[in-house]
């Protein structure tokens, strides 16, 4: 599970942003449906990731929004499901997640609720959704820039991070659902947009198992 989370939130992306603060979009979720798909490297592994909304819902007057993840790499899949309080990134930096549930391939899905994940996430020596939560608030807007990637050529604005542990170099295209279009890090890893819609559904349709003590 260590493995799993650690490579999935390296390779996540973040909601748009905002001119003045590399930060801002992370407190907003996109609208249902909207989805990007992703090449990654990361700790010595090659990927692909894609990341949608797949729903919302409310609990306690709240309303939360139901992210998915789901990532090959080395002949290995898994599917996150997470519902969050607010952004993506945001959430997973804040731990704002209520629950969570994760499939992998040939196993059935299971569901961790969110007092696992915290202490799931406080058991990780490294938690790349913190490091870059701290580092993008002291982001420096380089500039904006034209940039290529396979999903083609965007109009970007460059951030650069120097604190926290993840920095490295972000280009984001601002007003654009998962906003992120290529990342550069200092220690290599690297992620570029190869995809996007809005017609995401959820890949998970069995009923999961609760995971004991969760």
């Amino acid at each position: 599970m260590r493995i799993l989370m650690s490579t999935a939130l390296a390779a996540a992306i973040a909601t748009p942003v905002a001119a003045q603060n590399a930060c801002e979009a992370f407190l907003e979720a996109p609208a249902v449906g909207s989805w990007v798909e992703y090449d990654f490297q990361t700790q010595g592994q090659a990927g692909r990731s894609r990341i949608a909304v797949v729903g919302t819902e409310t609990r306690g007057g709240q309303e939360l929004t139901w992210y998915e993840m789901s990532f090959e790499a080395k002949g290995n899949s898994a599917i996150m499901k997470m519902l969050a309080d607010g952004g993506f990134y945001h959430a997973m930096a804040e731990k704002k997640i209520v629950e969570m549930v994760v499939k992998a391939a040939g196993q059935p899905a299971m569901k961790f609720s969110g007092t696992m994940m915290e202490r799931i996430q406080s058991q990780m020596s490294s938690d790349p959704a913190l490091d870059f939560g701290k580092g993008c608030e002291d982001a420096e807007r380089v500039g904006s820039e034209s940039v290529t990637v396979p999903a083609g050529t965007f109009d970007a604005v460059h951030y650069r991070l120097t604190s926290g542990g993840s920095p490295g170099d972000a280009w984001i295209v601002e007003g654009m659902p998962f906003g992120m279009i290529k990342w550069s890090g200092s220690s290599g890893e690297s992620v570029e947009l190869v995809d996007r819609g809005d017609d995401a559904v959820t890949q998970i349709t069995e009923t999961p198992m609760a995971m004991p003590g969760g």
